[in-house]
């Protein structure tokens, strides 16, 4: 594994595309001084009540430059200088089998941006996210999907207005809570 430092944040969404199968989302938010990413990415789901352990490939369907710019200048993913965010996109098809109320979807990758500022050595350190699914309920369930892509800075004497809120497909209710940060 090559030691790099681009993630900014990942995010896990699936949605039921037939019984026990769902197309897999994963966005990794890259900062663009950092190394390039793969065209593809590894997926890990796993049940214990069900005794699975296995892993798919997302595949990249597409790169986005999602860098909130101030007036009259140019990302740095776009030949510019100064700070640019790349969205990636990856995705595939993950059929499981029936009946498994504790899925978890997960990924994990080194490194984090040495930008951010409330980790210790960020560019030393991995980074996790995982997602829980369902499959015992009728008819399948979607995840809640983002909005909007988050936004990690603004422009000095710009006014700015951040709702990072979701949408369910399935109408689903949507709470809304902070939870304390942990460690893999």
């Amino acid at each position: 594994m090559s030691y790099a430092t681009h993630f900014m944040g990942f995010d896990i969404t699936y949605t039921c595309i037939g019984p026990n199968q769902y197309e897999v989302t994963l966005k990794a938010y890259r900062d663009c001084s950092g190394v390039s990413l793969s065209n593809s990415f590894p997926l890990s789901y796993s049940s214990a009540s069900c005794g699975v352990s296995a892993s798919i490939t997302l595949n990249r369907v597409s790169v986005e430059d999602i860098t909130p710019l101030c007036p009259s200048v140019t990302s740095l993913c776009s030949g510019g200088s100064g700070l640019g965010v790349e969205a990636h996109t990856y995705t595939g098809t993950l059929n499981l089998p029936t009946g498994c109320s504790d899925w978890v979807l997960s990924t994990s990758s080194c490194c984090r941006n040495n930008a951010i500022t409330n980790l210790s050595s960020p560019g030393s350190n991995s980074i996790y996210i995982d997602a829980e699914l369902d499959n015992t309920v009728t008819p399948c369930n979607s995840s809640p999907v983002f909005a909007s892509d988050p936004t990690p800075f603004t422009c000095v004497g710009q006014n700015v207005v951040y709702q990072q809120l979701a949408t369910d497909v399935d109408g689903d209710s949507l709470v809304y809570s902070l939870w304390p940060l942990h460690y893999h």
